[in-house]
């Protein structure tokens, strides 16, 4: 990101905490580049289905593929892949069926299921650093910014980087305050409105 591409995400998430509201128009991300380094965990083109549906996605509710318990759209996202329960409950918390997509555990923004290089491409971050199991979905740019950061030193990072940006000098030991305010929760992710 550019340095005016960061301080708009700073002050947009500083202002969601305030308001629960992320307005991602007031941040164009014109330099964002992530290399996408290809995986070896589901290399390769998914098996093919045979046969009809018989459940229902346990992700998002639709029909599911033939021989799967997932629907082509959310299979991508853990087949084949690690902390393949964890990816499960993640995205089933992210699911928003009026938005037909998931949402970011940090913004509440639909997120992009498909351009693997946009910054609201779907992450898994782990919201305690390291500990298998305790993935969110969030944005691309989220997961990188918040890095191997604990949930709270991250929140207590973005708000100090928001008070500096308004003239504060920058305290450092912030991030050391784990007594923060859990991020707005607003209306479930299942009622928020597109």
């Amino acid at each position: 990101m550019s340095e005016d591409e960061f301080n708009a995400v700073i002050r947009e998430f500083a202002n969601y905490r305030r308001t629960g509201i992320f307005n991602k128009d007031a941040v164009h991300f014109e330099h964002w580049y992530r290399l996408v380094r290809p995986s070896r965990l589901g290399a390769g083109p998914l098996p093919s289905s045979r046969g009809t549906a018989i459940i229902d996605c346990l992700i998002c509710a639709k029909p599911s593929l033939p021989g799967s318990i997932y629907c082509a759209r959310r299979r991508k996202f853990v087949f084949g892949k690690y902390e393949h329960q964890a990816r499960q409950a993640a995205l089933k918390g992210a699911w928003n069926t009026q938005q037909d997509g998931f949402l970011c555990h940090y913004t509440n923004i639909r997120l992009d299921e498909n351009d693997t290089k946009s910054p609201w491409y779907v992450s898994f971050d782990h919201n305690i650093p390291g500990k298998k199991g305790s993935l969110v979905v969030s944005a691309r740019f989220m997961n990188t910014l918040k890095a191997n950061l604990s949930e709270e030193q991250f929140l207590a990072v973005m708000a100090e980087l928001a008070r500096h940006l308004d003239g504060a000098p920058f305290d450092k030991r912030a991030s050391k305050d784990q007594q923060h305010a859990p991020i707005p929760s607003g209306p479930s992710r299942s009622s928020v409105p597109p």
